[in-house]
């Protein structure tokens, strides 16, 4: 008798252990750690529009409520003025074009209740006396010109009746 109960305890442990090798890995899901901030260097900002920025804005938007049109802060120019694809295939002069304005923004886009842009508004100080300034702003100009859009330049937003002809004039 105490052979059998040596024999079954012998076998009670081999399949013990034999289930102990054969467990499934575990399905747990990867951790999604927050990196730590040395990992991501980065901060939230305030606002989104400088102090120069946000005044004008609040002188704008009564003038865009008034005429029935939408400001749209900071766009993309690449986000509402295409590089042609009949003209460029998607190649490397596609990319030449494409990059020209893939990185630049309007400070404010005015459009009407379809988006289709009217106006942009470039707020400028005396940073834009500065050469490499100056060359982004003409490259800027002339680009808004080739595809039809207005652009006003401001430096002093005092006299509103100015900007709101502007507006007008595009309406």
């Amino acid at each position: 008798m105490e052979q059998w109960i040596v024999v079954f305890a012998l076998f009670v442990v081999v399949v013990l252990v034999l289930g102990a090798l054969k467990k499934k890995p575990s399905k747990k899901k990867p951790s999604r750690k927050k990196p730590a901030k040395k990992d991501m260097p980065y901060k939230l900002n305030s606002s989104i529009l400088t102090k120069r920025e946000a005044t004008f804005y609040s002188v704008l938007q009564p003038i865009a409520n008034r005429n029935h049109v939408i400001i749209c802060i900071k766009p993309r120019i690449a986000d509402f003025i295409s590089v042609t694809l009949e003209q460029y295939k998607k190649g490397s002069e596609f990319y030449t074009y494409f990059n020209k304005i893939s990185a630049k923004h309007v400070d404010f886009l005015l459009c009407d209740n379809r988006f289709k842009p009217l106006i942009a508004f470039e707020l400028d100080d005396s940073t834009h006396q500065e050469s490499s300034r100056k060359d982004r702003d003409a490259f800027v100009d002339e680009l808004y010109n080739a595809v039809g859009l207005e652009i006003c330049h401001v430096y002093d937003w005092r006299d509103t009746s100015f900007i709101e002809e502007r507006i007008k004039a595009c309406l």
